[in-house]
This record gives C-alpha cells, structure tokens and sequence, in this order.
C-alpha cells in the first residue's frame, strides 16, 4: 500500500482577538513563518496502582498542546510581533494548517506569548525569532 503523507507548506496560520473587537480580527502570518510545529506534551501524576484483586488503577494524565514556529518578523504595525506585544499574556483565536491542498488543520485558543529573543547575528540579514504560544485546553484537530 502507498504511504500518504503531508508535507510542509503552502499552508496557513492566524491568530485573533476572540471578542472580535480592534480594526484587526485575524492576523494571518504565514508569510512570516518558516517552519512551526503543534506540540503535545504529558504529565502524570501519581502512579499506577494494582489491587489486590488484580485490577489496575492506571496514573492520571493531562495533555498540554502548544504551537511552536521560527518566524522572520515583520516588525510592521499589521504584523504579529506587533500583535503579539498589544496582546501579550492574553488568550487568542488560533488556526495553523500546514499545507491547504491536505486540509489537515488544528484550531483553539493560545495565549499569546512574546519571543525570548528578537534579532539578528550579522548587519543585512533578516531579524528572526521563535515563539511559543501555549494552548489553552487542546487543540482541535481536523
């Protein structure tokens, strides 16, 4: 059987005020972004526990999603450093799918999260970062 799989690009990602209020409801930056990943990440807590009539009691688990991307930066007023900083430590509208012609796509809420760094090495080349944007709750995948 043929393996199907979706590669990376051209694809699309924005985020979004979610009270729909501001001259700008959707910032789409996937002309910034170079390369981005969904992550999931679990915690357990406690541990499993077997019983004396056999039954297992597994450990709790919780999932924490989060959109990881490098992007270059547009430091225009209409871009998302800029959206990132009116909005930061605030929750926001999310939709990343990496590549339209499969469709795949995950959606939710993120909190919007500055960059740790903004920069670049060496004069003439583009300034560059990485963000992170913690989900809030899971991500819905479709």
């Amino acid at each position: 059987m043929a393996v199907t799989y979706t590669k990376w690009g051209v694809g699309t990602v924005q985020i979004g005020d979610l009270d729909q209020t501001g001259d700008r409801w959707m910032v789409a930056f996937e002309s910034e972004c170079e390369g981005a990943v969904i992550t999931h990440e679990y915690d357990e807590t406690g541990e499993e526990r077997t019983m004396l009539d056999g039954q297992s009691i597994p450990a709790s688990a919780t999932r924490r999603d989060g959109f990881t991307a490098q992007i270059v930066n547009n430091l225009d007023a209409a871009a998302l450093y800029n959206f990132l900083e009116n909005h930061d430590l605030t929750e926001a509208k999310f939709i990343f799918t990496p590549n339209t012609a499969n469709g795949a796509t995950w959606s939710g809420v993120v909190q919007c999260r500055m960059p740790s760094e903004i920069g670049a090495d060496e004069f003439g080349i583009p300034i560059v970062s990485e963000i992170e944007l913690p989900a809030v709750g899971k991500l819905d995948f479709t």
